[in-house]
Formats: structure tokens, sequence, C-alpha cells
């Protein structure tokens, strides 16, 4: 529980509602995953709470919030944004990164890669809007007792609401066991390459990166088709 100005507040409760992840919602890149995993601490609800409690908060400052606002310096939320030692890659925001990296025909080394994590993914100033259809953590979906459904159809038409007012580059989605809900938020149905485009924005559906077994290969040369695709939509480079 949060208390503010003498008022308890339920922190995850609200949380499941009202968060929708990092970053910025005008971002030109968007990243829309199925739920947030990890355990259901109570932590991470406080923590956005305490960051202003808004639809996307900064994505460092909230794994850095155990270390700056009590001291804590717990290795399960500060490790991702560390300088030293090097910062650890997160598994499923990894290949992600990597595939945004070759869209922008940046280099894709493996310190490239951990820089961008560290400085510059779902950051309320970057260029990434990271969204979670369900707000709430789960080691994984098959993790029973969590309220999935609960606010999902709400949750479904605001994403679809931001996307449509916010129409960016592209919009990966991932975990294609949820292709019917993503494509109620794209708008669109995906093809058999699993693409779709609506307007100049290219929305694409992947694996689940921690879990599809590709390779690093694979999410740069997707990323490069992702790319070609903006092209042909926008007929700019």
């Amino acid at each position: 529980m949060h208390a503010r100005n003498g008022t308890i507040i339920d922190a995850k409760s609200l949380a499941a509602k009202s968060w929708f992840g990092y970053g910025r919602w005008d971002a030109p890149y968007w990243f829309i995953g199925m739920e947030p995993g990890g355990d259901d601490t109570h932590a991470s609800y406080e923590a956005w709470l305490d960051l202003g409690g808004g639809e996307l908060i900064d994505c460092r400052a909230h794994h850095q919030w155990q270390l700056e606002t009590l001291g804590i310096d717990d290795p399960k939320w500060t490790k991702y944004h560390r300088t030293a030692p090097p910062n650890a890659l997160q598994a499923t925001w990894r290949p992600l990164i990597l595939l945004l990296l070759a869209c922008k025909g940046e280099p894709c080394g493996r310190d490239d890669v951990r820089e961008y994590q560290r400085d510059r993914w779902g950051m309320v100033d970057g260029e990434t809007a990271v969204v979670e259809l369900n707000a709430l953590h789960a080691p994984s979906i098959a993790t029973q007792g969590v309220e999935r459904e609960k606010y999902r159809p709400a949750r479904i038409r605001i994403i679809a609401e931001r996307l449509k007012d916010n129409p960016p580059d592209f919009a990966v989605f991932y975990g294609i066991q949820y292709k019917r809900y993503y494509e109620e938020i794209a708008g669109v149905a995906f093809d058999a390459d699993g693409f779709g485009i609506r307007g100049g924005t290219v929305s694409a559906l992947v694996p689940q990166p921690a879990r599809a077994g590709k390779t690093n290969e694979w999410w740069i040369e997707l990323g490069r088709k992702i790319r070609s695709r903006i092209e042909s939509a926008t007929g700019r480079p």
C-alpha cells in the first residue's frame, strides 16, 4: 500500500489499470509485449506510483528507484543500468534493441546494445515506447492467479488510441499467441510474413524474444526488413 496525502492507495491495483510501460507515446519506435516478467513484488508498483504514476514512466528511473529512494542496491533492479561493472543485458530487451539498431542502420555489437539499453531504452526523453498489454509481473504467461483479463479490453482500447494519435515509424508486437489482441491495437491484420501497414506505420508480429530461439542475425535481418517496409510505406529513406 502507498500513502499519499494521508490517503492509502493500492499501487498494484492502480497500476493494473493505468500503467502501460516505459518511454513516451510520441516516440517513433514502439515495442508492445504481453506483460512484464519477473517476480510480482509490490516494490515495482510502489516505484511506479512514486515516480508519478503516469501511463508511461522512465525505465532507468524505475529500475534505479530502490537505490536512489531507499538506498537499497538490489542487483535484480539495478543491474540493467549500471556503468561499472557493465550493465547486464535483459533477455527480452536485447533482441528488440538489436532489431532497432539494425533498422536505424546503427552498429549492432554487444556493447552497442548494452549502451542503448542503459542510456536510451524506454526513457521519457528517448525514442522508444516500451508498452505492455498487461501491467502485472509474472514469470511467464502460464503463471496462474494473474488478473490479465480484468482490464484487457480497456487497455487494448487505450493503447490503440495512443498508437492512432501518435503514429510511430514501426510498432513491433511480440508474443505470437496474442496476435488477435495485437491486431486490434494495430488496426490491421498481419500478413503471412507477420507485417501490417496502416498509414505510415509498419507493424510487425514476432515471437517472444527471450524464448524464440532466434539468432542475433535473425533479429538484425528483421530490423533491416522493417526499414525497407518503412521506406516503401513512406517514400523516404
